[in-house]
């Protein structure tokens, strides 16, 4: 365990990545980037609970999530310390479709997740490079944007949870307050483009906890989680 600053710390694995504080603890797939766990404080167990492992941060061309579609490996990762020493990144650099057997990758998404000292907030942001070289490079791709998940997430047993989405919502999108997370749980929602087309805010709250996780975008077009009681 490496001690970044104050209360956060990360560790290697043979096949994962620990990156957390006092209040949340991320686990990190090494192979692709995939989310493996999150706790959090007074939360008992995993508050993500699904079968297969999904990427958490992606890329949208074209009408497609990349990753979702060819897949993704990490290349490296790093970390850095806030100046001011009250927040410490995790950086993980994930290579898509690769060039040649040996050769670099078609695109590199570079997923950061932040942490603050003694919070229960995490922030993440991506950005993405297309390498210059190979033939795959000459054609014209259109950028969507990225889709920023949160894979199957409850806070306790989810049918204590309840889950709000608050937007100018469609008919066949439109997710009304409270909703109980049994009625969503087996669904994955994408809700219109946020900040454009949306407010991109979504909270899962557990009041027999009295705890909320939320989930929004802010205007630099970063997202980021809390989990604060």
């Amino acid at each position: 365990m490496k001690t970044l600053c104050r209360d956060i710390a990360v560790q290697e694995g043979p096949d994962r990545l620990l990156f957390g504080n006092s209040r949340l603890k991320l686990e990190i797939r090494k192979a692709g980037g995939e989310w493996l766990a999150l706790t959090a404080k007074g939360v008992p167990g995993n508050i993500i609970a699904y079968d297969q492992p999904t990427a958490a941060v992606d890329f949208c061309l074209d009408g497609e999530c990349m990753i979702q579609r060819h897949g993704a490996a990490l290349v490296r990762y790093d970390t850095s310390v806030d100046r001011r020493r009250k927040a410490a990144a995790l950086h993980l650099v994930l290579g898509v479709i690769p060039t040649a057997p040996q050769g670099p990758y078609q695109f590199e998404l570079t997923c950061t997740y932040t942490l603050f000292a003694g919070r229960g907030r995490l922030e993440r942001s991506a950005r993405l490079l297309r390498n210059a070289g190979g033939k795959a490079s000459a054609s014209v791709c259109h950028m969507e944007g990225f889709a920023f998940r949160l894979p199957g997430v409850a806070v306790g047993d989810p049918a204590d949870c309840t889950v709000d989405v608050p937007g100018p919502w469609f008919p066949n999108t439109y997710v009304a307050p409270v909703t109980p997370y049994e009625w969503l749980k087996d669904q994955s929602l994408a809700f219109h483009s946020a900040p454009d087309g949306s407010f991109g805010l979504l909270a899962v709250s557990n009041n027999s906890r009295n705890m909320t996780l939320a989930c929004w975008m802010d205007t630099g077009g970063e997202t980021g989680e809390a989990g604060e009681g």
